[in-house]
């Protein structure tokens, strides 16, 4: 009797033993599933992210490119404009001092690029233009706002806005003398332009060298 109860408990034992083995590797099994499938759900969610991630870069360097380009295009037209209202404010300013007082005008060795008897009508049409050519960049500005900030856009209008001010509340029939601060003529107008180019180099990325 006791050897019939040690062999049951012995095959018991065996069964039990076998039982758990089995047991442990099944849940190992399991875990292992569901591993892989973890990874394997994993991986997929990181290709999708990179993914979109991808394609949102590849949009934006698309849209920066285009927003470039259109900078480029739109600050070339604005330096030629700004080129010519340099040419036009230097004119003005030498057609008032000749008007004022030639005598200093030529006392200074300048060159006239017109008679004097002339004086009065190019510094009209000077001032006409300069104004002409700074509404031209105004308007290229707010009609093109979308692509350039606040800032630059109120950088370069506040630069022309006291010539194009002085220009239209002067008194033609009863010029004063032209203002020391103006007579020279030459530097005194190329000042909005080389303001202007120091935003526009800034707004294409364009740094001065050290």
């Amino acid at each position: 009797m006791i050897e019939n109860l040690l062999t049951q408990l012995g095959t018991t034992t065996a069964v039990v033993a076998v039982a758990g083995y089995l047991l442990r590797s099944w849940f190992s099994y399991q875990i292992q599933l569901l591993r892989s499938d973890y990874e394997h759900q994993n991986t997929i969610q990181i290709e999708t992210i990179r993914a979109e991630f991808s394609r949102d870069l590849a949009r934006l360097n698309i849209h920066e490119n285009y927003l470039h380009r259109k900078r480029v295009d739109l600050i070339e037209s604005m330096h030629h404009r700004a080129v010519d209202a340099e040419y036009s404010l230097q004119t003005f300013f030498l057609g008032w001092w000749t008007i004022t007082d030639i005598d200093e005008v030529k006392g200074k060795a300048l060159n006239l690029p017109y008679p004097t008897e002339d004086a009065l009508k190019i510094m009209k049409e000077n001032g006409k233009k300069f104004c002409e050519y700074f509404l031209e960049i105004n308007s290229s500005l707010h009609k093109n706002a979308l692509f350039f900030d606040d800032e630059f856009i109120r950088g370069v209008v506040d630069t022309y806005d006291p010539f194009f001010k002085l220009i239209l509340n002067i008194d033609y029939n009863s010029l004063p003398r032209l203002p020391e601060e103006y007579k020279d003529v030459v530097v005194v107008g190329r000042i909005p332009r080389h303001f202007v180019v120091k935003l526009f180099r800034e707004a294409l990325g364009v740094m001065d060298k050290a």
